[in-house]
């Protein structure tokens, strides 16, 4: 797994966000309402598998590709359309990760911090 850059958001999105994120909150953070059904994010699967050159951030595998919401929507909900929250993720993957969360996270493969970037782990010694 290599460390992934996904630059500045695309257009659009901000408003987006301003618009639906608040159902994704008031439904998991309060409980209030239906499980919202959106899902604009699959219009930015063409800009995420540029930035992820059409290479699942998990697996390294080519693929199409699925935006995968990294901190998962429904311990997540204020993330569910922010650009830093989206990976590529081959169908596999994705289904495998799915809504889990382990206790320290996963190893974010867009991280700006260097002690936890992919690399860094890569070099440990099981």
């Amino acid at each position: 797994m290599h460390t992934v850059d996904r630059g500045p958001e695309p257009n659009k999105l901000a408003g987006i966000r301003k618009e639906l994120t608040p159902k994704w909150v008031a439904f998991y953070r309060h409980g209030k309402g239906g499980k919202p059904s959106d899902t604009r994010w699959r219009e930015f699967q063409p800009a995420l598998s540029e930035v992820f050159p059409g290479i699942c951030g998990y697996c390294e595998e080519h693929c199409k590709g699925q935006v995968d919401h990294f901190r998962p929507k429904s311990k997540f909900p204020e993330k569910v359309y922010l650009w830093s929250n989206w990976v590529l993720a081959c169908p596999t993957c994705n289904h495998e990760k799915l809504e889990h969360w382990p206790t320290n996270g996963y190893v974010d493969p867009c991280t700006s911090l260097p002690a936890e970037s992919p690399e860094a782990f890569s070099t440990m010694i099981c």
